[in-house]
């Protein structure tokens, strides 16, 4: 079986094929590096990704999308209400969460972890990061 693993990618390239792909193909494949997402991804593991057209991203679930930092697989904790809102994402280990994303930034979501037979969305664990951000965002005691 053929791998790009050891293809160096440009950011815009890299996510130019991985558009064509999720539209192509019903799952993608996707390596993770980094640690930003432990213990619920950890590096080396390999999720698979579904479009969002074929798996629409919920509160809670992990998602790859756009950040002026690149690409990126954090959990969303915030989804609008409304079609054009602000979304928000959130590495686990992160304090506190991302930039605003528009629907478009967001590519894909996590339908699996090879070798794990539970769903990576955990809506505690989106709720739990929100309000720690707004908190620490905020300067909110804690009560």
């Amino acid at each position: 079986m053929a791998s790009l693993a050891g293809v160096s990618w440009d950011e815009r390239a890299f996510e130019a094929v991985a558009r064509d792909l999720l539209g192509a193909f019903p799952s993608v494949r996707l390596r993770v590096s980094g640690t930003c997402m432990e213990p619920a991804l950890p590096e080396g593991a390999t999720v698979v990704l579904a479009s969002v057209e074929r798996a629409r991203p919920r509160f809670g679930d992990v998602v790859l999308a756009r950040h002026p930092e690149g690409l990126r697989l954090h959990r969303l904790v915030w989804a609008p209400w409304r079609a054009g809102g602000s979304w928000r994402t959130q590495a686990d280990r992160g304090l506190l969460f991302d930039t605003r994303l528009r629907a478009k930034d967001v590519l894909a979501t996590v339908v699996s972890v090879d070798g794990s037979p539970a769903s990576p969305r955990r809506m505690r664990r989106a709720a739990t990061s929100l309000l720690r951000s707004l908190r620490l965002r905020f300067g909110l005691a804690r009560g």
